[in-house]
């Protein structure tokens, strides 16, 4: 078993056997949008530029492929759900969570690459 502090609450524990592995990375990893970012399942992006408008796009997974993105503070909590649908959104700039189970992509309409 491995446990290590996890900021702010508790622990995280991954026990051994099981294909689970944790990496932890700092934030500034995180891709940042820029003109498309393109991922699969849960992802976590960056967008560093104003607030602006984006198309998102999901397919695949069934009803648990829904595109759900969520606007994340500081310590990575959810503070607000912008999108449960496929289709152009305003996204804020900061951290921003993408939940699904199907493959997404975020295009950022107004940047010019």
């Amino acid at each position: 078993m491995l446990t290590g502090p996890a900021e702010g609450s508790g622990s995280t524990v991954l026990r051994q056997g099981t294909r689970w592995r944790i990496e932890p990375t700092p934030l500034s990893a995180a891709p940042d949008i820029g003109k498309r970012v393109k991922g699969h399942g849960y992802g976590v992006v960056r967008h560093t530029g104003p607030e602006t408008e984006m198309r998102i796009t999901s397919s695949g997974g069934g009803l648990s492929g829904i595109p759900i993105l969520w606007e994340l503070d500081e310590h990575l909590f959810p503070i607000r759900r912008i999108s449960t649908a496929s289709g152009l959104q305003r996204l804020p700039s900061g951290i921003l969570q993408m939940r699904t189970s199907g493959k997404w992509e975020i295009e950022n309409r107004d940047r010019q690459e």
